[in-house]
């Protein structure tokens, strides 16, 4: 009778909604999957090197972490431009979209790596991380293996993207789990086999096998399901670049903003406290961003879903939704507090008190996700919808204060100061999206409330 019950839900309601309970199902399934790779892969990375080579991998990813926001924000412009289209049925054209978004990619990422390959030779990475020089030479290696990768990851990543866009999102997330899984089990095997580990060889595990399995499969995808958008030299139109960006343009302050405020925090830990701190800190991030990550198996889905119905005017289905999601953040708070109380004992038994996290960094970390669990929720559904220059405002604000502040606050306090910037960010996307969302769903957004 349960299973009776649980087959009618999923066959309850119209198209659009049927297709996003089952992607949130699959998401479930496959980021139960993504999550334990995630936990299993800190330990057994940490075994394959230690933790200060660790704590200096953690800061020179999130450091690429930056370049991954220059598309100049034309995938997310395509992400919502795709859904109208197709939402609309015009299929050539969302063809044209993808072959267009392929190209300017391309040549954007070839004139980037052209200049950014030769600097990563030319800067003293040790000196910009304050680290030991011995690791000189191995980093400049190392970020040129990730600028490579980063560059043709970028292109291909429009692959999932689309699929994203189409609301599939659940496949998108089946190849980013494969390519952790064979990371995963490739790091196990040297953990085996080889007796020390380097940085170098993380990079080329980390950004190369879900590169591979990337390419693979969009190229398996683009010749079976999705061979009516397969990109062609004949449908590119760069005339249309212009309309991606018009959307993608603020997504793309947006993101560069974003990095200023989020992707600096390894950074300003690791030149103020030491890369030791670094792991300690994202070691409780990777712990706390369960949240996020369960968060992100609706929203995903949610964005593009908002997109589709927007593009039809179907303002009641997004306000069921809309309230749905209100009432799910509630739920947030008490689980939280739980995963505060039990976080002192998970880690110790999940990295074997191989590293000690003290209480006020996973409490400060706590605040801090749920405050991104607040922002989150209402800011995928302006994405969707594309009015996002109010989220623009706050972002770009607080992205001129923020370095010197994190930096000022993490010196003072150390990471709980430190964390205190995003956490007012998300706080502030939280109230302001409260307040735009219902207006536009009421259809009374007036002047920065609709743009």
């Amino acid at each position: 009778m349960n299973l009776e019950s649980l087959r009618m839900f999923f066959k309850k309601g119209d198209q659009r909604t049927i297709l996003l309970k089952k992607n949130i199902l699959a998401s479930v399934v496959l980021k139960g999957i993504s999550m334990l790779i995630s936990l299993f892969i800190v330990p057994i990375t940490i075994n394959y090197v230690n933790p200060v080579q660790y704590g200096i991998w953690l800061t020179l990813s999130s450091l690429m972490a930056w370049f991954y926001f220059f598309d100049i924000g034309l995938t997310n412009g395509f992400r919502n431009r795709f859904t109208t289209l197709k939402a609309c049925g015009k299929l050539k054209m969302a063809r044209v979209y993808v072959s267009t978004t392929y190209a300017a990619l391309f040549i954007s990422f070839v004139v980037f790596m052209s200049v950014m390959i030769p600097v990563s030779f030319i800067v003293d990475w040790s000196s910009v991380l304050k680290v030991d020089q011995s690791y000189c030479e191995e980093l400049r290696m190392t970020f040129a293996v990730l600028l490579g990768f980063f560059g043709l990851n970028i292109v291909f990543q429009t692959f999932s993207t689309m699929l994203i866009a189409d609301q599939r999102s659940a496949f998108s997330s089946g190849i980013q789990v494969l390519g952790q899984g064979l990371a995963l089990l490739v790091i196990f095997i040297l953990t085996k086999t080889v007796k020390s580990g380097s940085i170098t060889s993380l990079a080329f595990i980390f950004s190369g096998i879900p590169f591979v399995t990337l390419v693979l499969c969009s190229i398996i995808f683009f010749n079976t399901r999705y061979r009516q958008f397969r990109p062609n030299f004949g449908y590119i139109r760069l005339k249309y670049v212009k309309d991606i960006l018009g959307i993608g343009g603020k997504f793309f302050i947006i993101t560069t903003s974003m990095l200023f405020i989020y992707q600096i925090m390894n950074i300003i830990i690791s030149r103020n406290l030491g890369p030791e701190v670094v792991t300690q800190y994202n070691i409780s991030h990777r712990y706390f961003s369960i949240l996020t990550m369960v968060s992100s198996l609706a929203l995903g889905n949610i964005w593009s879903a908002f997109t589709d119905a927007y593009a039809q005017k179907n303002f009641e289905w997004m306000r069921r939704i809309a309230s749905i999601l209100q009432k799910a953040l509630l739920a947030g708070i008490p689980v939280t507090a739980i995963m505060y109380f039990l976080a002192t004992p998970f880690i110790n038994l999940w990295i074997d008190k191989k590293v000690i996290v003290p209480a006020e960094i996973n409490i400060s970390e706590a605040i801090y996700i749920f405050a991104n669990l607040c922002g989150g929720i209402y800011m995928c559904m302006i994405n969707g919808i594309g009015k996002i220059h109010i989220q623009l405002v706050i972002y770009l604000t607080f992205a001129v204060i923020a370095y010197p502040c994190m930096s000022w606050l993490c010196r003072l306090y150390g990471v709980p100061g430190l964390l205190l910037v995003p956490t007012l960010v998300c706080f502030c996307q939280a109230i302001s999206g409260h307040v735009q969302i219902n207006k536009i769903l009421n259809n009374t957004a007036t002047g920065y409330w609709n743009k």
